[in-house]
């Protein structure tokens, strides 16, 4: 699979892309949200256009907090990005990453679904998970 960089016309192979040395943070972080989005939408069985689009319908709405939970907790990713790159505001990424840490402590399949995500995420691009 290909990602199309959102800043420019280039295209990197999915498992490459961190390797590539990228002009700005800003970049990099959008390939990585949207490697986590593509990665979210394909276990849940949604489109990337509506895990973006505005609604408040329960599926997308815990795809969307499982990708910002990620997106932060793991890659360390800005909640200014990756509210831009949504079209919201941060502290509706502040509030759903939170909504996900208190879900942890007594949902199993939202546990279940983190942790797969996780470790598919960070199995891709040999990563160490990140400690909270």
């Amino acid at each position: 699979m290909l990602l199309k960089c959102p800043c420019c016309t280039n295209s990197y192979p999915l498992n490459q892309f961190l390797e590539k040395d990228f002009e700005n943070q800003k970049e990099k972080s959008i390939l990585r949200l949207e490697t986590i989005c593509y990665m979210v939408c394909q276990a849940d069985g949604l489109k990337l256009s509506q895990v973006k689009e505005k609604t408040r319908r329960r599926p997308i709405v815990q795809a969307r907090q499982k990708i910002f939970y990620i997106a932060r907790t793991v890659c360390r990713i800005n909640h200014s990005i990756i509210a831009w790159y949504f079209d919201m505001d941060h502290t509706t990424v502040i509030h759903s990453v939170q909504t996900v840490n208190d879900l942890l402590t007594y949902d199993d399949e939202m546990k279940d679904a983190i942790q797969r995500l996780t470790n598919e995420y960070t199995k891709e691009f040999w990563l160490e998970p990140v400690k909270a």
